[in-house]
């Protein structure tokens, strides 16, 4: 069978009055289609007089009001379901609440990677790095001329005394649409790594540090003086404090988050050898075969 992939944009006043012909599927919670991220909008009988495999309806986190049916095509769709366990219930059976948040954000944060199609699930006990490559796509309800700020945090240095490494910061996002904000911190993938005592790194499939991603609202414009972007030694000094941000910058909330836990794997290793070569010394100690070679 093709896989539904041709996009069709439907406004509102063509999905106005109009009898579907026959009974259709039933629809994903969430798609991904040709590399992008879908979610359900509704649906309309509407959709299926115009070549659409069924009446599902869906919207696009960067696309403002467009709404799109899928016809039979040959690019690759994946339906996305939906989990037993909500965000908030995850939070706290976790330990995430209250251990890092006083409580959990009152709204889910859909996040999609689309390089990998994955789609963070609060039931999803580790995420691989390699799965997390490119900026994922994100989500959220939000209020109509309202800025968000969004922040993508390491939980669990424990040198850090409470205080997180920043993976992802943007400030300034217009409703969800991340990709017109300002990013204050260049996104860098979620890894994990632990060095044994044979100064190699154990690769033990255990659950690493907690990354939260949360995104709080604005109070109007803001300019955060402190940014980080290419290859340099600032990438291993992003290190920041959530409650301190919020405070100095009158955010509101947490008013939308989710959270995961990486593992050690191989795509671990490229980001060492990168992070070797930025700060010109080991990251995070000298390990054999991983940034000891001239590319590092």
């Amino acid at each position: 069978m093709p896989a539904p992939c041709l996009l069709l944009v439907l406004s509102l006043a063509s999905l106005q009055g109009v009898v579907g012909q026959s009974s259709p599927p039933p629809c994903c919670p969430a798609k991904m289609v040709g590399g992008l991220a879908y979610s359900l909008w509704g649906t309309d009988p509407a959709a299926r007089t115009l070549s659409c495999v069924s009446n599902c309806v869906y919207t696009r986190d960067d696309d403002t009001g467009g709404k799109y049916c899928f016809a039979a095509g040959d690019q690759k769709a994946t339906c996305m379901q939906g989990s037993s366990m909500s965000w908030s219930e995850a939070f706290t059976s976790s330990g995430v609440v209250p251990a890092k948040l006083a409580s959990a954000p009152p709204s889910g944060l859909q996040t999609t990677w689309p390089g990998s199609g994955l789609v963070l699930r609060p039931d999803m006990a580790t995420v691989d790095t390699g799965d997390m490559a490119q900026r994922p796509l994100l989500q959220w309800p939000t209020e109509q001329g309202a800025l968000y700020t969004v922040m993508m945090l390491d939980e669990g240095i424990e040198r850090l005394g409470g205080l997180q490494y920043v993976h992802w910061m943007v400030e300034n996002v217009p409703g969800n649409m991340v990709s017109l904000g300002d990013e204050v911190m260049e996104f860098v993938p979620p890894f994990y790594f632990n060095v044994g005592e044979t100064g190699t790194l154990v690769d033990d499939g255990k659950p690493g540090h907690p990354i939260l991603t949360l995104v709080y609202k604005q109070a109007g414009k803001i300019s955060m003086n402190q940014t980080q972007s290419g290859c340099n030694e600032g990438l291993a000094t992003r290190i920041g404090d959530k409650t301190a941000l919020a405070e100095q910058y009158s955010l509101s909330g947490p008013v939308a988050g989710n959270f995961l836990y990486t593992v050690y794997s191989p795509a671990t290793d490229p980001i060492l050898c990168r992070y070797t070569r930025c700060t010109g010394r080991p990251f995070p100690a000298p390990l054999p075969g991983v940034n000891d070679g001239p590319e590092c």
